[in-house]
């Protein structure tokens, strides 16, 4: 049975997306537990054996379609790009999640967005959150979504793999609270991943924001820097508006010579690659599972 690239990535979704949700109910008595361990490293196993498997399965099954490639490193005259990219985009997630606790009224919510089911008062190792909230959540999602996902998507277009890539990022977690930070990761990422020709990119900055959402909780947690976070913010805020502008310059000088790739319109006009990559049973029924979830998590149904 021939499945179409779109639709195929649509029913990896789907599939993956049922996975997590089961894996969440299933242990959902591992993930009450405040103070252990065990549910950051369960949560790891649980999504890095999701993602990569995704990933393997997706590539076995479109051998054939002679999916693009990304798992060499970037070349170097992209070096400085990908650094102030990283970097840039680490901090500017770290202002936007401070600037939407004071709008919302709510705490700082760092690392605690993406996974709210686990205890913010646990007390947890430095080096556990690291790898299996940080690290290896940001390698495996990359390796899947920036890997064959974007390359299905990506015969219908470079705008279409772009916003199928960057949307269903956040949708993966369905919790509202980790949907503006994800969004922007998935966009920030999808663009490095076409530009560079290289998924490590993508996973340079993912990790980043990562650290800079959990760096947040560190500092907010902070009894040394209690009351100085204004003084955190206001530095946080000068630094990214220099990398900010470095990283326009250099991405301007990029275009200039022509080293950054154009983007590829696809088969047909925006507006119908866009339908076509969204448009399969497998993308609806993952689409149908996230709002359910989402509706739940809403209702206080769901942890």
């Amino acid at each position: 049975m021939d499945i179409k690239p779109t639709s195929l990535a649509g029913w990896s979704l789907f599939v993956l997306l049922l996975f997590l949700s089961a894996f969440y109910v299933v242990s959902g008595h591992l993930l009450s537990m405040p103070a252990a361990w065990g549910p950051r490293f369960s949560i790891a196993l649980a999504e890095s054996v999701a993602f990569l498997g995704s990933a393997v399965f997706l590539r076995v099954s479109a051998k054939d379609r002679r999916l693009i490639r990304r798992f060499r490193p970037a070349a170097r005259v992209y070096g400085s790009f990908v650094f102030l990219t990283g970097v840039t985009a680490a901090l500017g997630l770290f202002l936007l999640r401070v600037g939407l606790s004071h709008l919302l009224y709510e705490p700082y919510i760092g690392i605690d967005a993406l996974y709210p089911m686990l205890s913010r008062s646990a007390d947890v190792p430095v080096w556990i959150v690291l790898i299996t909230l940080v690290f290896l959540p940001a390698v495996t999602q990359e390796l899947f979504l920036r890997g064959p996902i974007f390359s299905l998507c990506e015969t219908q277009g470079t705008a279409a793999a772009v916003a199928f890539s960057t949307l269903c990022m956040p949708m993966l977690y369905v919790y509202p609270s980790a949907a503006i930070p994800m969004l922007a990761i998935g966009f920030l990422c999808s663009l490095e991943t076409y530009y560079t020709g290289s998924v490590w990119p993508a996973i340079f900055t993912h990790t980043l924001c990562r650290l800079a959402l959990y760096g947040g909780d560190l500092l907010y947690a902070s009894e040394a820097l209690e009351g100085r976070t204004v003084i955190v913010v206001m530095a946080a805020t000068v630094l990214f508006l220099l990398f900010l502008f470095s990283l326009l310059r250099g991405t301007e000088g990029l275009l200039r010579d022509g080293l950054l790739e154009r983007f590829q319109k696809g088969p047909e006009r925006i507006s119908e690659n866009l339908w076509k990559v969204f448009a399969s049973p497998g993308f609806f029924l993952f689409l149908f599972l996230y709002l359910v979830r989402l509706v739940m998590i809403l209702l206080g149904l769901w942890r």
